[in-house]
């Protein structure tokens, strides 16, 4: 009996640990959900990638208020912080206290933010930092934040409402930046996301992520199509050209249809938006403010003030943009003195005259550049909150000669919903059901493209390839070998062809070698194929891999000589900056030098600098993807040339100072003296630079020594 119950004891425990092994086996669902933040500069939009069942995949996070947008201002009052709806309802009466265009003055030097700043009369304490950028110094007057540390507050709010949101943790996040945001906005925004404990997957651009929503709710089975993405937000514009398409391959047997979109072309107006046209109607009503006070007084010189009226234009503006007239009342605008008025549309329309051309020109510089009419274009699709002014839409219609425009793109969260596919795509925990391939042919993408191929990291790439009919097989010096096979019918035939990408350019380049008799003879096909590289590759015989269109190769190497211009162009300016230190320290430790050679070097130096001024701002107005002015070889080349002058100059030795031989002394007594010994007297070896003349003559020097 007790033998059993052993026995029984044994079984269960065993039974109990099979469990525990089994369960620890299967699959554990992600703890932690990702999000997609699409940061304007009024307001943000925070969608979340829900992982819960019974939620929905996708949707917007609402916050405090139950609105699906919040704004992008940050507070400090009575010791407190405000972020979002709390800061915005003190805004009108603490204008100096509530902080707004954050994201406009990241990254940016600092007379870009105070002649910002003035331009929306906007009463803050900017002062500069270390790095030359714009900080703003808060009510207490002691307590300094820069940019960056007042932006992260913001993207801690965002995140706080997709946690509340998604109901678990989200650390996890891309974030949404305008196409003309450089390498400098876009590093501030990171480091605003780290401040804020953000670990950014991925930063993309606004009209990827639009395009992504658009390919996300169409079918391209029926044929390709060019499609423009127009975007006015509240204070930038631009117009991005985008190719969908649709290819099939085959995965686990079964044939998969892939949406394909590349970004062809991006034109822009970063100063340009839904902001210009209030701040028209602002300076409007307050000369009408002014006129009916009178007595000299100008409304403009009240921070308060302007903030109340700029706070009722702004709800004006949208009134208009539904009805043909529309009313604004502020009580107490100005010294207890309510102001009220009305405006039509028609007044609105012919104070913004100038904007609604200047609202085109990205749209016209995207079909000049790319060659297209506009009959070839399949739609344009209006995103963006200043979209939704008639006027504008007006203009854009008679411009496309169509009775109607396209609206499909929800124009406040489409940039939002199309980068949380993004964040789902980069996400260990998610997969996504269809397939999408994306090609941001902007320059910033695929520099960091190039970046990660040239750093030997290994990089999956969907790509078009145009592969033989055969087994292609792909031999690198690394621990593993790359096959690459392709199917076509009934037909499977082993051949080896190796390919290599071009470590130089980071581009995949293919370099042929086969027998052109052979070229003919061999069929190929277009399979968009999933290929991962790691670089150096090692090519041995003839190759059929992915080329690209010459169109994207000379992009490409287009792109590759601008980088190498702008790193020539940084290494000048970092070398004539340290230049001056140079000839300071010359100056203070080394007097003996010549002064003739030292303004020498100067002079060089003066005209490097006026140099790489005059081809720079001739570069600026050089049109976009043409042939650079000027090429980095020529830069390093004038560097170099000044660092031979500078190190010609440094090498120059320091004078030793001359030494005066004592003069001889005359033996007292002839006696003593011989006819073959000569007087010597007590010397110092001289030095190379001095010359003794009467150790000139013929005769031999003796060795010195001591006289008695």
């Amino acid at each position: 009996m007790t033998t059993t119950r052993r026995f029984s004891r044994a079984a269960i425990g065993a039974l109990l640990l099979f469990s525990l092994a089994i369960a620890a086996l299967l699959p554990v669902p992600a703890g932690s959900a990702v999000a997609s933040v699409d940061l304007g500069s009024e307001w943000m939009k925070v969608a979340v990638v829900n992982l819960k069942p019974g939620q929905s995949p996708i949707s917007i996070a609402i916050n405090e208020m139950s609105k699906r947008k919040s704004p992008a201002l940050v507070a400090f009052h009575g010791g407190d912080r405000l972020v979002g709806e709390e800061a915005a309802g003190i805004a009108a009466r603490y204008p100096d206290k509530v902080y707004s265009q954050i994201r406009d003055m990241v990254g940016k030097p600092y007379n870009y933010a105070k002649a910002l700043a003035e331009s929306l009369y906007l009463p803050f304490n900017l002062v500069e930092d270390s790095r030359g950028s714009a900080a703003i110094r808060i009510d207490d007057g002691v307590t300094i934040y820069t940019a960056e540390e007042l932006l992260a507050m913001i993207l801690n709010y965002g995140m706080s409402l997709a946690d509340s949101h998604a109901r678990v943790p989200v650390k996890d996040v891309v974030i949404t930046v305008p196409p003309y945001f450089g390498q400098a906005e876009r590093r501030a925004m990171v480091q605003a996301a780290q401040l804020a404990g953000i670990n950014v997957l991925s930063l993309v651009n606004e009209h990827a992520g639009a395009a992504l929503q658009y390919a996300i709710d169409n079918d391209f089975s029926n044929g390709s199509r060019h499609v423009i993405i127009y975007d006015m937000g509240s204070s930038n514009t631009y117009a991005a050209l985008v190719y969908f398409s649709m290819y099939s391959i085959k995965e686990f047997g079964k044939t998969v249809p892939v949406n394909m979109l590349q970004v062809k072309d991006v034109r822009w107006n970063s100063r340009l938006g839904g902001q210009d046209m209030e701040m028209r109607l602002v300076e409007y009503f307050a000369d009408e403010f002014n006129k009916q006070v009178g007595n000299g007084v100008d409304v403009r010189k009240s921070p308060k003030a302007m903030a109340k009226l700029k706070k009722q234009v702004k709800r004006t503006k949208e009134i208009l943009s539904a009805n043909t007239a529309a009313p604004i009342s502020v009580e107490s605008l100005y010294n207890d003195v309510d102001f009220r008025s009305t405006i039509t549309r028609e007044k609105f329309e012919e104070l913004c005259g100038d904007l609604w051309e200047k609202a085109l020109l990205p749209i016209k510089e995207v079909l000049k550049h790319t060659g297209l009419k506009i009959e070839d274009l399949y739609a344009v699709e209006l995103i963006g909150g200043a979209t939704r002014v008639p006027k504008l839409q007006a203009k854009l219609q008679e411009f496309l000669g169509r009775d109607s425009l396209d609206k499909h793109l929800d124009a406040d969260e489409a940039i939002a919903l199309g980068a949380s596919l993004v964040a789902a795509n980069l996400s260990d925990g998610i997969k996504l059901n269809r397939k999408l391939g994306l090609v941001d042919g902007f320059h910033m993408v695929l520099l960091i493209l190039m970046a990660l191929i040239m750093s030997k990291m290994k990089l999956p790439i969907y790509c078009l390839c145009h592969v033989p009919k055969k087994n292609v097989s792909i031999e690198s010096n690394s621990t593993s070998n790359l096959n690459i096979s392709a199917e076509a019918g009934s037909t499977n035939d082993g051949s080896t062809d190796k390919a290599t990408p071009n470590s130089e350019n980071g581009t995949d380049h293919a370099n042929s070698t086969t027998d052109e008799n052979n070229i003919a003879e061999v069929a190929t096909e277009k399979v968009l194929k999933k290929r991962t590289f790691r670089v150096p590759l090692k090519v041995k015989n003839g190759v059929y891999g992915w080329r690209g269109s010459t169109t994207d190769l000379k992009i490409a190497d287009l792109l590759k000589q601008l980088g190498s211009i702008f790193s020539a162009c940084e290494h000048a300016r970092t070398y004539l900056s340290a230049l001056q230190k140079i000839v300071s320290n010359w100056e203070a430790n080394k007097p003996w030098l010549p002064r003739a050679r030292i303004d020498e070097v100067l002079s060089e130096a003066e005209k490097l600098k006026s140099w790489l001024e005059e081809k720079e701002a001739l570069q600026k107005n050089t049109p976009a993807f043409t042939t650079p002015v000027f090429t980095s070889e020529e830069v390093y080349t004038k560097v170099f040339k000044l660092q031979d002058k500078v190190a010609s100059v440094n090498r120059i030795p320091k004078p030793k100072p001359k030494i005066e031989k004592p003069p001889k002394e005359e033996s007292a007594s002839k006696d003593n003296t011989t006819a073959d010994e000569t007087p010597s007297t007590e010397t110092e070896p001289l030095s190379e630079d001095t010359v003794d003349p009467k150790n000139t003559a013929d005769t031999q020097p003796e060795d010195p020594h001591d006289e008695l």
